[in-house]
């Protein structure tokens, strides 16, 4: 059984084109049954594992002990684990978030760096969603209303992250720990009917395996179904998009009078790109606008024109906002909606931060006052590794969208830059083998 298994994922993983052979990728560790089942298959299938474990403090000693399992666990199979503990209740205050979107949040910030942790912010994560959880996400989209796509569940290949365990039943990876003879946790949040995915898990489920048992099966035999349909929608609604391209904007008789199932998709990833999230709402909105021409507003300052068959997007000139302040360790500081903190590193723990990492700084290299500000006319940074200085105008022009240019995260220290939001800390400033005390940046 366990060779037929660990295949089962092999031919999921080659099927998605998930990984190359040997390639590098993050694993992300709860100490649940599916993930550590993760862990060990991606392990003997003969790629380069590292993992990720999230501490989200909601449940006490007993999310110390998960933190503790998957720490003895990698240290066994000889496995790098880069660890993080969150306050989701915090954030939920400080953002009005529920809990499960606030600890999602929290949970793919971890994640990005733990990929910096790593060396390299472009690795792959694999989280472990399973057969299981598609038909679960399928029923819970179905509630809210939803499309094809809603229906197929979790997608198996979603940007960086992939879902090498999504076509195998929960029923199956236990049975392959048991064989294994292989420990895991559980959440005891798990068996709390108090949010929807509970609910679901717990009690819809259920009772539509009272109607038929093998729905896990037949739900899988459909999702193939919705996926091929959905896929092929999609290849035809990218090759209307790119047609509709145009003097740098989209030409609506390309696919306004197409049908809906086209041009829906169409309208979906033009909206994708000015950064603007894909609803019923907004593809309605922009639908109307090509229909009858004008000018509508989708976000902040970004606005949808659309004239003489043309549509195109513009952003309302706003007077430059300076924003400046010292700041001290430990506290939380609004930055343009968001909280920002300098967190210091136990002694100990900064042994850990030897690697060049994108959010770490050494502490004893940082004298006097630490300035968080915006950007500025002539600003430039001597990013570490680079062997050079960069003008931050030139940067940002050419990796940051110009919404979000004026709301970067920019650190001064003696007149001098020493950490840039999306790019990194300063050359004076990064770690090396003689870091003793290490500050991280934290952004939420």
């Amino acid at each position: 059984m366990l060779e037929k298994f660990e295949n089962k994922i092999k031919c999921t993983i080659e099927k998605y084109n998930m990984l190359d052979s040997g390639e590098q990728v993050i694993a992300a560790l709860s100490g649940g049954a599916d993930s550590v089942c993760l862990v060990l298959v991606l392990k003997k299938l003969g790629y380069k594992v590292c993992a990720v474990h999230v501490n989200h403090m909601l449940r006490g000693e007993e999310s110390d002990r998960d933190e503790d399992f998957c720490r003895d666990l990698c240290r066994t199979q000889g496995i790098e684990l880069f660890r993080e503990r969150v306050n989701v209740r915090e954030y939920m205050k400080d953002t009005g978030l529920s809990l499960e979107t606030a600890a999602r949040e929290l949970r793919y910030n971890a994640f990005k760096q733990a990929a910096n942790y790593f060396g390299n912010e472009k690795l792959k994560v694999a989280t472990a969603h399973n057969a299981d959880d598609c038909l679960e996400t399928a029923v819970f989209n179905l509630t809210r209303g939803s499309g094809i796509k809603g229906l197929c569940g979790v997608p198996p290949v979603r940007e960086n992250f992939i879902r090498p365990l999504v076509n195998t039943s929960r029923a199956e990876i236990e049975e392959y720990l048991n064989e294994k003879s292989q420990r895991f946790v559980t959440d005891s949040t798990n068996f709390e009917a108090d949010c929807s995915r509970n609910i679901i898990r717990l009690n819809v489920i259920p009772q539509l395996k009272k109607i038929n048992g093998g729905i896990l099966k037949s739900y899988m035999r459909s999702r193939e179904i919705f996926s091929e349909d959905d896929d092929f929608l999609m290849r035809e609604a990218t090759k209307v998009f790119e047609n509709s391209k145009t003097n740098g904007g989209f030409e609506t008789a390309k696919f306004i009078y197409l049908h809906n199932s086209i041009k829906n998709r169409v309208l979906g990833e033009i909206l994708r790109t000015v950064n603007v999230g894909i609803s019923a709402e907004k593809i309605s909105e922009l639908d109307e606008v090509c229909k009858r021409q004008g000018k509508i507003n989708l976000k902040k300052d970004l606005f949808a024109v659309c004239r003489d068959g043309l549509l195109k997007f513009e952003t309302a000139p706003k007077e430059h906002i300076c924003y400046e302040t010292e700041i001290e360790i430990n506290r939380k500081y609004d930055f343009f909606g968001r909280k920002v903190t300098l967190v210091e590193i136990d002694p100990e723990e900064a042994k850990v931060y030897k690697k060049f990492t994108k959010d770490i700084m050494d502490y004893d290299k940082i004298k006097g006052i630490i300035v968080l500000r915006n950007r500025r006319q002539g600003d430039r940074i001597s990013l570490a590794g680079r062997g050079f200085t960069s003008s931050v105008k030139k940067l940002f022009n050419a990796n940051v969208d110009a919404l979000l240019r004026e709301s970067r995260v920019i650190l001064e220290n003696q007149g001098e830059l020493i950490f840039l939001e999306g790019f990194g800390v300063s050359e004076r400033v990064k770690i090396d083998e003689n870091t003793s005390r290490a500050l991280r940046i934290v952004i939420i």
